[in-house]
């Protein structure tokens, strides 16, 4: 691959993502002492038709509209992925 390529090379969104079973079974709730870092983390809607993927940069927050289906939820039941498998 060269220079061009690699600058030029579409990203994957984080909707492709869904497409993947492995991601599914990966998900659990956002425990209480979760960090973002410095890139961010990406937190998955619970309502299991939705699953909608969504960044965020620091976790001083207690509920969350999801943008896709709308519905307000608890920080807490949100989903993130498995740190321990990574």
């Amino acid at each position: 691959m060269n220079f061009f390529q690699r600058l030029f090379k579409k990203k994957k969104s984080p909707v492709q993502h869904l497409t993947k079973k492995k991601v599914w079974r990966d998900l659990v709730p956002v425990p209480k002492h979760t960090r973002a870092g410095k890139k961010g983390k990406t937190v998955f809607c619970p309502r299991a038709e939705c699953r909608y993927p969504t960044p965020v940069h620091n976790f001083a927050w207690s509920a969350l509209v999801c943008r896709a289906c709308g519905a307000t939820t608890d920080k807490y039941d949100w989903l993130i992925q498995n740190q321990e498998e990574k």
